[in-house]
């Protein structure tokens, strides 16, 4: 698979190549491993600046490093030194309009910032907050989106240098209106009460909450 997507010659090609990967990735954690070994995650971001205007493609790249990265912490690190977080906030300032590169890139985003130290700040430095709130503010009316969105704030706002800068791009508003558009949805309420709660633990954010 992994050479697959290597001698991809068309965008179809390529995007053939990125699902089967996801699958795979998602599937069996041995295939993980195997793809990593062969070089799919400098691949994977490779295709992502290639087929750059191609949303299938991002939209596939970003749920096979998603997959690879989850639970795996010497994947995450792999995928962010590899150029994975700016690939992934590039495809989503690209694809705005998308909702699936939306969900699939705030989804790996969220997976990247799980228990570790470092990813979070690189999120944020490659823009990754506001990228997340226009998502939710293009997107209001898809809760898998929103949960995904409101998951990647939740994890960024642990770290005590994001919440202001959270609050300052317009998420307190876009966490609060997600809770209103989707009050039936217990995943997409369960992430946004988490982020209210991390960014209610800046001093100055309680009164604008």
């Amino acid at each position: 698979m992994v050479r697959q997507l290597a001698g991809a010659a068309t965008t179809e090609m390529a995007q053939e190549a990125c699902r089967k990967l996801r699958v795979a990735a998602g599937s069996c954690p041995d295939a993980r491993v195997h793809i990593v070994k062969a070089r799919g995650i400098s691949h994977i971001i490779a295709a992502m600046v290639l087929y750059r205007e191609s949303a299938s493609v991002q939209e596939q790249a970003c749920g096979a490093l998603g997959n690879l990265s989850c639970d795996n912490g010497d994947n995450q690190r792999a995928i962010t030194k590899a150029g994975g977080i700016s690939a992934i906030v590039s495809a989503m300032h690209r694809h705005g309009d998308s909702a699936a590169v939306q969900e699939a890139a705030c989804e790996t985003l969220w997976e990247l910032a799980v228990n570790d130290e470092d990813n979070p700040r690189a999120i944020v430095n490659a823009g990754g907050i506001k990228a997340v709130i226009s998502a939710m503010q293009c997107h209001d009316g898809s809760a898998a989106v929103l949960e995904q969105a409101c998951g990647v704030l939740l994890n960024l706002a642990c770290d005590e240098d994001n919440p202001r800068a959270i609050v300052n791009a317009g998420g307190i508003k876009a966490v609060i209106s997600a809770m209103q558009c989707h009050d039936g949805s217990a995943a997409v309420l369960e992430q946004a009460c988490g982020v209210l709660l991390n960014l209610a633990c800046d001093e100055d954010n309680p009164r604008a909450i």
